[in-house]
């Protein structure tokens, strides 16, 4: 059953601090929130985007007036309010999962499992089942995120997850019955896929919308799962470009995942980044040979480096993925290790003296980063599904994305 969560917008007359109260809530899909503006002086505009401050709506003026918007997808919104500078809050909106009787009968299930969710956010489980069920996980006591059971046609509160930094997911289980059990793995921080219309990569996880240059073109279908994709026509301006901070990982743990199809061959030429230096500098790259003279073509190289130190290269222990099919490619640095993977399966590693501070104000360019080095640095390609983690995935997360699973 839906809920109306009402949020209260207090004045500097009021006996609570001036601002969004509470700051943060929870919620569910299919909730509605309002806010009530008890300030009796200030118009407020609660909106995601300071860009676009109409998105939840014309101000709220005084006089105890209100705003509402519905909750249609899980997830975390942090807003602010466009009128008034410093005032901010947070939406969790519990990401749903079921327990029921799989399709032809038998024990009950979590559904979805295994599930993404974004940092900091919240599951909540709905018992379609005839029996109780209590999820918590494992190895963890039966009360570790819920007091009771789930009855029978009932809704749980919110559960927020917190995941290790070495392994980020969490296996559960229904302690009721160890049998049923479930994963719960992170989401991107941030993910394009491409669809739409205009010249905007909308970023489905997060708040950084790309710039789709004149010469890209969106395709349909695109890779294996996807509904459309991204092609670069080879000219140089050709390319998606994603403002700070998207690559900006300092030296913290980090993924990178895209489909990419191409038969390119130019000598060498950028995949995605923001490497601007043709030697040593600051950056991600992610590369492939054409018809290099040392290198097989169809390679592909993952770079880090800060001016030299840190530096780390590692090429596909298999080249030949210039070969016009769809390939899945990932990249994930865990401290100072770096591992490449092509189409689910871990293809080099590599370690480095420490950790490469990865902090050069330079955009995350999907297509040629590198200018003025090459003639002709950008491919004539194919993208779809591009994620930035903010963890370190493990070989077997890789593997599930690959497969279109989470």
């Amino acid at each position: 059953m839906a809920t109306l969560i009402s949020i209260n917008v207090q004045s500097e007359d009021s006996s609570k601090p001036k601002g969004f109260s509470p700051q943060t809530v929870n919620a569910q899909v299919g909730d509605a929130v309002f806010w009530h503006n008890d300030d009796q002086k200030t118009q407020h505009q609660p909106t995601p985007d300071l860009a676009r401050p109409d998105l939840w709506g014309p101000p709220i003026p005084g006089q105890n007036s209100s705003s509402q918007i519905n909750l249609g997808t899980a997830g975390t919104i942090s807003y602010q309010d466009a009128l008034q500078t410093g005032l901010s809050g947070r939406i969790v909106v519990a990401t749903p999962i079921g327990i029921g009787q799989p399709f032809g009968g038998g024990n009950a299930v979590f559904s979805p499992s295994p599930v993404a969710i974004a940092a900091g956010g919240a599951v909540s489980w709905t018992n379609s089942d005839s029996k109780p069920h209590q999820p918590a996980p494992k190895g963890g006591p039966a009360n570790a995120w819920l007091a009771q059971p789930i009855q029978p046609g009932q809704k749980s509160p919110p559960v927020f997850i917190e995941f290790p930094n070495e392994n980020p997911f969490v296996k559960y289980q229904d302690d009721l019955n160890p049998s049923i059990q479930g994963e719960i793995h992170p989401a991107p921080a941030h993910r394009w896929t491409f669809g739409g219309s205009d010249p905007v990569a909308q970023d489905l996880t997060g708040n950084i919308d790309g710039t789709i240059s004149s010469t890209a073109t969106r395709i349909e279908p695109g890779p294996p799962g996807q509904a459309g994709g991204i092609h670069l026509d080879g000219s140089e301006n050709s390319k998606v470009t994603f403002p700070v901070p998207a690559g900006q990982f300092g030296t913290q743990n980090f993924s990178v995942a895209l489909w990419m199809r191409t038969k390119e061959i130019l000598r060498y030429y950028d995949i995605v980044g923001n490497r601007t230096a043709g030697s040593h500098g600051i950056f991600l790259s992610l590369r492939m040979t054409g018809k290099h003279e040392t290198q097989p073509p169809g390679q592909i190289t993952a770079e880090v480096d800060q001016k030299g130190q840190n530096y780390i290269p590692v090429n596909s222990s298999k080249s030949g993925y210039n070969d016009g099919d769809w390939h899945h490619v990932a990249v994930v640095r865990n401290g100072a290790l770096l591992k490449l993977y092509v189409d689910g399966a871990p293809s080099a590693s590599g370690n480095g003296s420490g950790v490469a501070n990865i902090a050069n104000g330079n955009p995350f360019i999907l297509g040629r980063s590198l200018v003025g080095v090459e003639v002709k640095f950008t491919p004539v390609a194919d993208y779809g599904d591009l994620r930035l983690y903010n963890v370190a995935l493990t070989d077997a997360q890789v593997q599930l994305i690959f497969k279109n699973t989470i």
